[in-house]
């Protein structure tokens, strides 16, 4: 209901209220005037006032009928007010109807779209292990490959071993003719039994005097770290034989040294060398191969001559 129509439901009261008042009051008003105008005659003011009480009701029942006319509308409007205060909670009802079946749709919407999630990552749960097992076995399959690639490599890469170590040049310069002294040395030969050339970059190989047939004097480990690498690195080829000269330190030897070596045994003739090279085939990144060996001219043993064996700790005598 709106304000205007307030106002005048409000207006309608209070003028019906004035106007029921207003005529009751006018009929006692009325009767005191003849009161007060006619106080000899008791029977004619009796008269007088039957009169106007017979003539006074038309008067009366005229307020009346507003009043009740007046609560009539107020009844009307009242009844209007609670039909429109009906109307309002019936619709109030539908939107709270209509709220809750939004709930319900969207508890139903949120149920379904956790079930999808807990789908996906079921699903992705899924695609991770596979994904995990396709890594591990990618893994697998490039260890396998590196294991392969390792063996073909292995299988063609140059080897540099030591073939042969001819018996050493022992004769003292005192027992050389002049002009035909030499260094004490030996030669040292060594084959190429891999498939593949080799570059050599780094080539040493001494002859050693001791006095323990377990050890040569020097630490072949300490030489290979201090040595430098050849001016001019050389190609090896496959299945070829290359020569190398290994001289004493001490540049000659003497008598005595000989007969303490070859007679009295007291004394012992090492040869120590190493030789560092690479597959050619392969970047200068590539890697480096190292061939150590180690070899003590046995003189001991009671056989027709001395001969060289491989002697000394193991790390001097291997390959990589």
């Amino acid at each position: 209901m709106t304000v205007a129509r307030h106002t005048t439901l409000l207006l309608l009261v209070l003028t019906s209220t004035v106007g029921v008042i207003t005529a009751q009051d006018a009929p006692k008003q009325g009767v005191t005037k003849q009161k007060g105008g006619n106080t000899k005659g008791t029977k004619q003011a009796d008269q007088n006032h039957e009169a106007a009480d017979k003539e006074s009701p038309p008067k009366v029942e005229q307020p009346s009928d507003q009043t009740s006319d007046t609560q009539r509308a107020k009844s009307n409007e009242d009844i209007e007010l609670q039909r429109e205060l009906v109307t309002f909670t019936i619709c109030l009802a539908i939107v709270g109807a209509l709220q809750f079946l939004a709930l319900l749709v969207q508890a139903f919407v949120f149920w379904r779209t956790l079930g999808a999630v807990r789908t996906q990552a079921d699903l992705m749960r899924v695609h991770a292990s596979h994904l995990e097992n396709v890594a591990m076995a990618a893994n697998d399959n490039a260890a396998a490959a590196k294991i392969s690639a390792d063996a073909i490599i292995t299988e063609n890469r140059p080897w540099l071993l030591l073939d042969e170590v001819e018996v050493p040049y022992l004769i003292p310069t005192v027992e050389a003719a002049p002009g035909t002294e030499r260094f004490t040395h030996c030669i040292v030969k060594t084959k190429n039994h891999g498939k593949t050339p080799a570059k050599v970059g780094t080539l040493w190989a001494r002859l050693q005097i001791g006095e323990n047939p377990m050890s040569p004097p020097k630490d072949l480990v300490v030489e290979i770290g201090r040595t430098s690498a050849i001016p001019e690195p050389y190609i090896f080829p496959p299945g070829e034989v290359k020569e190398a000269q290994a001289t004493l330190s001490s540049g000659f030897i003497s008598a005595q040294e000989r007969v303490d070596i070859i007679k009295n045994k007291t004394k012992f003739l090492w040869l120590l060398g190493f030789i560092k090279y690479r597959n050619t085939f392969e970047r200068e990144s590539g890697a480096e191969y190292e061939t150590r060996f180690c070899y003590l001219y046995e003189t001991r043993l009671n056989s027709p001559k001395p001969f060289w064996t491989p002697a000394g700790p193991l790390e001097y005598n291997r390959a990589t």
